[in-house]
């Protein structure tokens, strides 16, 4: 567990589609969202030792907000396509369920485009972007045999 000053609160939201996306949150302050990389898992991250000592320092003093993708974690398993705007559509969908008008955003691995995707299409929304880990185009990253 991240500590016993942190108390993470798991919820759940719903796309327009059905599918079940879950989230979580901890800490106080200006709302900090975390975009998710491949793999994630909102209560499994709490007790990974690499993630412990950084999830401790970006809640003392913001309101951090992270979430599994519709395919991994605790929200829905199946996914009828997988393309960005969907990955979009999920981020809104969290967004809306935790109250958050703007926020600063991390997005990592591939988060990273979802996040510079809501910040170009919606600039009064992002306070901060930080972009880690991360690439402009995923199909530059293997071949198309690989992909498929």
């Amino acid at each position: 567990m991240i500590g016993a000053s942190v108390e993470p609160r798991v919820g759940y939201c719903r796309l327009p589609d059905g599918a079940q996306v879950a989230f979580a949150a901890a800490g106080e302050g200006p709302p900090l969202v975390l975009t998710p990389g491949w793999l994630s898992h909102v209560e499994q991250v709490w007790t990974h030792p690499a993630a412990v000592s950084t999830l401790a320092q970006l809640t003392e003093h913001h309101r951090l907000i992270w979430y599994d993708r519709v395919g991994g974690g605790l929200s829905d398993r199946t996914r009828t396509t997988d393309t960005i705007e969907d990955d979009l559509a999920q981020l809104q969908a969290v967004l809306d369920a935790t109250g958050v008008d703007r926020a600063r955003f991390i997005g990592y691995s591939a988060g990273g485009p979802v996040a510079a995707l809501f910040a170009a299409a919606y600039p009064d929304r992002v306070e901060h972007l930080v972009l880690y880990s991360t690439y402009a185009r995923g199909t530059d990253l293997n071949t198309q045999e690989q992909h498929e």
